[in-house]
């Protein structure tokens, strides 16, 4: 039988980086900890989210370094939902014209004649 899923109901959380040692660095891929953290932390609970994390894990430390710049974002803009989607489109927006930029930027590499090469 397959249930139909209510979009209604669903929630998710902003663009957020994961620490865990499986998916250092990688988007989208926080384990389970790190997504609770993350709930109660954009919730108002700051000191809890920190409490789970770093007590718990020797990683935990670096989800909210690794974060820092986002979480301060969402944070300023949690009021409702509208309001923190908005946060994250424009997080989401610089990151692709940074990415963007990155692909564009000439890779400069040394002369093939160079006078340096020792091992003719």
């Amino acid at each position: 039988m397959k249930v139909k899923s209510n979009k209604s109901r669903e929630r998710l959380l902003p663009h957020l980086l994961a620490a865990n040692p499986i998916n250092y660095g990688k988007e989208w891929k926080l384990n389970c900890a790190e997504a609770f953290a993350a709930s109660i932390l954009l919730a108002g609970f700051e000191a809890q989210a920190h409490e789970i994390l770093e007590n718990y894990f020797k990683w935990g430390h670096a989800f909210f370094s690794l974060n820092k710049e986002r979480l301060d974002r969402y944070m300023q803009h949690n009021q409702n939902s509208a309001s923190l989607v908005e946060a994250q489109d424009t997080l989401l927006e610089e990151i692709e014209c940074e990415r963007a930029e990155l692909k564009a930027r000439p890779i400069e590499m040394p002369s093939s004649d160079s006078e340096d090469e020792e091992y003719m």
